[in-house]
């Protein structure tokens, strides 16, 4: 048996064509080889803050934070203080469920029912009053945006439904009492 140079010079050719291919085919993926599906870009957060100047422009100031208790779904707890029209001024407490029908929490399409519960800062803490309390229900429709970073944008709008002889902050939209609800929301992802 007789060994041909160019034989051997294939051979050779072969192993470091097929060894260099296998060591570019192990490289590490780049933002344009990510996934096309909708959830392949998400990273899962379980905290998120959120401020909305919406509502600091109608005087309301708080904030609040959502906190993921399944991989579509996350709580949402709410504080705030704003003046009442006789100068006086109150707090709003209120809690929400952030679902996410079509992506994991923090990311795309989000219904919001919603609680709120206010109440005069002069008023006992124990204390409930139909007259200077108020109890409201109502829900927000929207769409979230997240960054990888953690930096998150949050808009919609939906509507209340507010019990009690004190008023609430908002925009009335009919007889009935309902009034209008905004969410322009932006915060940080933890």
């Amino acid at each position: 048996m007789t060994c041909r140079p160019g034989a051997l010079a294939v051979a050779a050719f072969s192993c470091v064509t097929w060894g260099a291919s296998a060591l570019l085919a192990d490289e590490a993926p780049t933002f344009a080889d990510r996934e096309d599906g909708a959830e392949a870009d998400e990273t899962e957060r379980g905290l998120g803050m959120m401020l909305n100047p919406l509502a600091i422009a109608a005087g309301v100031f708080g904030g609040d934070l959502d906190f993921v208790v399944v991989r579509r779904i996350a709580l949402s707890a709410e504080g705030a203080v704003f003046q009442l029209g006789d100068g006086g001024t109150s707090t709003a407490l209120g809690v929400g469920l952030l679902v996410y029908p079509t992506r994991s929490a923090f990311h795309g399409l989000v219904l919001e029912p919603r609680a709120v519960y206010t109440r005069p800062l002069r008023q006992p803490p124990f204390r409930f009053d139909w007259d200077a309390n108020v109890v409201g229900f109502g829900g927000v429709a929207g769409w979230q945006w997240a960054w990888d970073y953690g930096f998150t944008v949050r808009l919609g709008a939906g509507g209340m439904k507010f019990i009690g002889a004190a008023r609430a902050p908002g925009l009335p939209l009919g007889r009935d009492g309902v009034d209008v609800v905004l969410d322009g929301s932006f915060g940080w992802l933890f």
